[in-house]
């Protein structure tokens, strides 16, 4: 019973990985908003995720822990997904939402990860350019 709860939170991790290699991909063959277009409708089809539809800040951690039952790494990885998604996002809204949700996402890996990740410093300071 312990390795199939432990194969289905695995499930989770490795439909993330596969949109990130999917939209590395497709960021050099495709236009934009294709690459946008295209994220979106895998997370709807793999995890029925419309990532419009997320919470935004501190309230997106508990909502994908509890809805999709998360682990730290899931969120590091989804906040990767997010992050690819900033730059071809069809407007500025919505833009700012995926901004919210990253930083929401890494404020609470901050706190509860005991690992810095080079990775999430340079995405949070990348992230400023769409802040300030």
């Amino acid at each position: 019973m312990e390795d199939y709860i432990l194969r289905e939170i695995n499930k989770i991790g490795q439909l993330i990985e596969a949109i990130l290699q999917k939209l590395g991909v497709m960021k050099g063959a495709t236009q934009e908003e294709k690459l946008y277009a295209a994220a979106k409708e895998e997370l709807l089809e793999k995890l029925k995720m419309n990532v419009e539809e997320l919470p935004e800040g501190d309230e997106i951690v508990p909502y994908l822990r509890q809805k999709y039952e998360f682990t730290n790494a899931d969120l590091e990885k989804f906040a990767e997904l997010l992050f690819t998604l900033v730059p071809p996002a069809p407007d500025p809204d919505t833009r700012m939402r995926l901004v919210a949700r990253i930083i929401g996402i890494y404020r609470y890996l901050e706190v509860h990860e005991s690992s810095f990740s080079w990775n999430r410093y340079h995405i949070l300071k990348e992230l400023k350019n769409y802040t300030e």
